[in-house]
């Protein structure tokens, strides 16, 4: 059919990052499924416009998308569906920083794709959980899902499961402070993306290599990773992967002392950081270009930088004072 194949172009080009071309292809499918009146496929389909737009950041929308399809599933008593679209709410409201719902959305898809034997749903869920538990810097907790998830994607000979279990082992290690276990899982990572050609989780294995060399005090390893991950993101269109990892990259010029190439480093991610109004980021990169200027005595410069933070920190306090 049509439809389907217009639903497999678009999540294509998703996974490509041509987030663009994907909203048109599944507008596209969204009006052939209205004419047929395919309720189940109406609401797939949102769901997947859901999932592009958590992809460009825009985590409300995507909410209300997945939204949608969740109430869909359950008035027709779609399971598959429904497990789908508690997944994908849990990425959405991790995008928007709401953990706690993250955590709830995930552990429901959980419980259903065990109910439903999916394992490759349940591979997923506990990735996702892993995920989470590692930005709360739960190390412990993060390396028991993701060590259940590396062995079922070894199992079903999911690559991309296997692929992201073990990076994301080698996050939570690093949390952990074993940089030397962490290095150990990210390689094995990297080989596996490499082997399989999926430049996006090489960008993401790369960067935190980088983040590990660096903390191992090798940083001309560090800086080779940044720069790899750097061309990849570009390659991509990745235009915050790219920002985020040019400050990683200043990280490391400003640990060896290089600190000019810092500098340029942290200015081409301000750059960036600026155009998709990333505050928490911004607020770093400035904190770490004052750094800069303090270790080369240009204390006017660092003044400069760390005023700008200050009229950031204090416009944000009054945004949040109550009225």
């Amino acid at each position: 059919m049509k439809v389907i194949a217009l639903n497999g172009i678009a999540m294509s080009y998703h996974a490509q990052g041509e987030y663009s071309k994907a909203i048109d292809y599944l507008e596209e499918a969204l009006r052939i499924r209205f004419k047929i009146f395919d309720v189940q496929g109406i609401a797939m389909t949102v769901g997947h416009l859901g999932i592009v737009y958590d992809s460009l950041g825009y985590s409300d929308t995507a909410i209300q998308c997945h939204q949608i399809h969740l109430n869909t599933a359950q008035n027709i008593q779609d399971r598959e569906g429904e497990s789908m679209a508690l997944g994908n709410l849990g990425n959405a409201y991790m995008t928007s920083g709401d953990s706690i719902k993250a955590i709830q959305y995930h552990h429901q898809h959980l419980v259903i794709a065990r109910e439903l034997q999916d394992r490759r749903g349940e591979g997923n869920a506990l990735g996702s959980l892993g995920s989470i538990y590692n930005s709360l810097r739960y190390s412990n907790t993060a390396v028991e899902y993701h060590r259940q998830r590396l062995l079922i994607a070894e199992e079903i000979q999911d690559s991309a499961g296997e692929i992201g279990a073990l990076n994301n082992l080698g996050l939570a290690y690093e949390i952990q402070g074993n940089c030397k276990k962490a290095l150990k899982y990210c390689k094995k990572a990297l080989l596996l993306a490499q082997e399989v050609k999926d430049p996006y989780s090489q960008g993401k294995i790369l960067a935190n290599l980088g983040t590990i060399y660096r903390k191992l005090g090798e940083y001309v390893k560090a800086i080779d990773c940044l720069q790899q991950c750097i061309n990849i993101k570009k390659k991509l269109q990745d235009i915050r992967g790219e920002g985020y990892a040019l400050k990683h990259l200043g990280n490391a010029y400003y640990c060896q002392g290089d600190y000019i190439k810092a500098i340029e480093s942290y200015q081409n991610s301000l750059s960036i950081i600026r155009k998709i109004q990333d505050e928490e980021a911004h607020e770093q990169i400035l904190i770490y270009l004052g750094m800069v200027y303090c270790a080369l005595k240009d204390y006017e410069k660092a003044i400069t930088y760390n005023q700008q933070h200050l009229a950031i920190v204090s416009k944000s306090a009054s945004k949040n004072q109550p009225m």
